[in-house]
């Protein structure tokens, strides 16, 4: 016999965790799945630190009302729970004269009023020793901005949605679906579910839960890696040193956070290889690390020491980088809320917000078109 909810949401990284937990929050019986124990490490919702900020070079019409709302639901969700979500670090975005980044951003601070502080190079390279970027450089420093902690958002809004009545199964892939009168059945490895509605947020799988529905996705393969200083291990601190984005070059990025204990985090945004996402991936190899050594010997000479730890993330991105969050387009009871594109972390609460509007029937005024489905479907129905 199917046991009964009132909604189910497949995949519990962060935006299903956020899902359900605002779901419970409406007294909405809702189930949760996931094929792993979430946090884990088979997505991209894990690595120790996320950055977020408001100084949003990349359609900011959109995206910072979003991260406004996520802001204010991060703080709502880490004094529920009493754990620290974010630190605030600062964040520096550093490019050179004719950086994109930085005069996009620039424009941003000033329409959306954002603290900000513009510097040279040699004023970086000043304030913040652990930099050695070039004289004629740019940034832009958001002081108030930072980094959240991924593993410790995940696990406490999966935690506060059981505590509101919620139900959990780990381990317990999905390997089936279907519409039916009045709702949904879900079938797992475990058992047969029912339920009126169904979100699906299962990241890197998305396009396996919804085969005839044609969706351009990809999964990237990304590296991380953590570096302990070769001297100076102070300059690299919170508080000595910012969170950043580096442009070395035009529409090429990387970015890194101060040590939290684990070395110096850095990594290259995108340019990783397509993978299979029930794949291990190819192991990191020499030729990357020298990668990601050559960026911090120019940048963080001093960061480039021992090389403590490296892990692969997956990215599940669309052709444009903005997110999918809609409806089925021929069960209006079935949301999609993926893909992230490697940007979505911060705006994980407030796009699980979103979801859980649109299973009651609602369209939130910061769902944007950028999210719908339909302009990757356009002649292919």
């Amino acid at each position: 016999m199917s046991q009964r909810f009132e909604v189910i949401v497949v995949g519990l990284g962060a935006m299903g965790s956020s899902a359900l937990r605002h779901l419970s929050r409406r007294g909405i019986a809702a189930l949760g799945l996931d094929r792993f124990t979430p946090p884990h490490d088979r997505g991209s919702s894990h690595g120790q630190s996320r950055i977020i900020r408001r100084a949003y070079f990349e359609t900011p019409g959109v995206y910072v009302p979003l991260v406004d709302r996520s802001l204010q639901l991060w703080s709502e969700i880490a004094e529920e729970s009493g754990r620290e979500l974010f630190r605030q670090t600062g964040v520096l975005l550093v490019g050179d004269a004719y950086s994109q980044m930085v005069s996009k951003a620039s424009e941003t601070v000033h329409t959306h009023q954002i603290p900000h502080e513009h510097l040279s190079g040699e004023e970086v390279n000043q304030r913040f020793p652990a930099f050695d970027v070039p004289g004629r450089s740019k940034s832009i420093l958001e002081p108030q901005a930072g980094i959240l902690f991924p593993e410790t958002s995940i696990e406490t809004q999966i935690q506060l949605a059981v505590n509101r009545g919620a139900t959990v199964r780990f381990k317990e892939p999905v390997q089936s679906w279907e519409a039916m009168p009045g709702g949904v059945r879900v079938r797992t490895s475990e058992a047969t579910y029912e339920a009126g509605s169904l979100i699906l947020s299962c990241g890197a799988w998305i396009s396996q839960m919804v085969p005839q529905t044609p969706l351009p996705l990809s999964v990237e393969r990304q590296l991380l890696f953590w570096f302990e200083p070769k001297s100076h291990p102070e300059f690299f601190k919170p508080g000595r040193m910012p969170t950043f984005i580096l442009e070395p070059s035009a529409g090429r990025f990387c970015y890194g956070m101060p040590d939290l204990g684990e070395g110096v985090k850095v990594a290259i945004h995108h340019e990783g290889d397509v993978i299979d996402p029930d794949s291990d991936g190819q192991p990191i190899t020499p030729a990357e690390v020298g990668a990601m050594r050559d960026l911090l010997s120019q940048y963080l000479p001093e960061a480039n020491g021992l090389l403590r730890k490296s892990e692969v993330c997956r990215y599940t991105n669309s052709p444009d980088e903005h997110f999918i969050v809609d409806r089925h387009p021929q069960h209006p009871n079935i949301v999609l809320l993926s893909a992230c594109s490697g940007h979505g972390f911060k705006f994980s609460p407030v796009m699980g917000e979103i979801a859980a509007d649109l299973v009651e029937g609602v369209t939130s005024p910061l769902h944007s078109g950028f999210f719908s489905l339909s302009r990757f479907l356009q002649g292919s129905q």
